[in-house]
């Protein structure tokens, strides 16, 4: 179990999870915003390890979509975008949510940081984002 913190200092909990022949991370926190900072930094430590430091360079995308859910993938999977064409590792997300759905993230990272676990994309497979007891859950699978 992971405990990354967001750029604004908040935590998310994250854990691996056994997966079929995919790999799984339940992301849980406290806000809807933390929950998509968290899974992005959950990927990353499942992606890369925890061996990351620092954050040298400062990204901040923005993006919108029909609903949270497609938010999410759309999200991570710009993100495994960045580490492909970039070699752009997070290590540090600040996530801002406003109607529509629409995300504003400020990423720092860093460039060429190892990986121990190669994934394709994030995947819509029994993904569902729900609030219970005042926490924000989600699965997310990656296709590897």
């Amino acid at each position: 179990m992971s405990r990354p913190q967001t750029g604004d200092g908040r935590t998310a909990v994250t854990r691996e999870l056994d997966h079929t022949a995919d790999v799984a991370l339940l992301v849980t926190a406290q806000s809807l915003p933390d929950l998509f900072a968290g899974a992005a930094l959950g990927m990353v430590r499942m992606l890369a390890g925890d061996d990351l430091s620092g954050g040298r360079e400062e990204k901040v995308l923005v993006l919108e979509d029909v609903d949270h859910e497609s938010l999410l993938v759309n999200w991570l999977n710009a993100l495994l975008s960045l580490s492909d064409t970039e070699g752009f590792v997070p290590t540090s997300v600040v996530v801002t949510l406003s109607s529509g759905p629409r995300l504003k993230a400020t990423i720092r990272g860093l460039r060429g940081a190892p990986q121990r676990l190669h994934a394709k994309a994030a995947t819509f497979h029994m993904l569902a984002i729900t609030r219970r007891a005042g926490s924000w859950r989600t699965t997310v699978v990656f296709d590897v």
